[in-house]
């Protein structure tokens, strides 16, 4: 998918996970969303907003300290949903 498909420029995304349970998303430098967070029972993955419309499930590929790669179904259309991987480094 390119960035124009997207609708805004990924490269300029960034999630900061507090130790407290909450997160805050920025794009290009401001705040955009902010929430809580869990590891599920295996920490295998992360489950944002658990329990409320915005819930997502993201599967956890690689976590290190310095890395955090995760995927989630996204969806495209009406018609196509697509597994889509997240790549962060800090």
């Amino acid at each position: 998918m390119s960035v124009e498909e997207f609708g805004s420029d990924i490269k300029d995304i960034q999630i900061q996970f507090n130790k407290d349970g909450s997160y805050i998303h920025f794009g290009e430098g401001e705040e955009i969303g902010n929430g809580t967070w869990e590891f599920t029972a295996d920490e295998n993955s992360i489950i944002q907003d658990k329990g409320s419309e915005d819930e997502y499930v993201f599967d956890i590929n690689k976590l290190t300290s310095s890395e955090l790669y995760f995927e989630t179904e996204e969806v495209i259309s009406d018609e196509l949903t697509d597994i889509v991987e997240y790549r962060f480094n800090r």
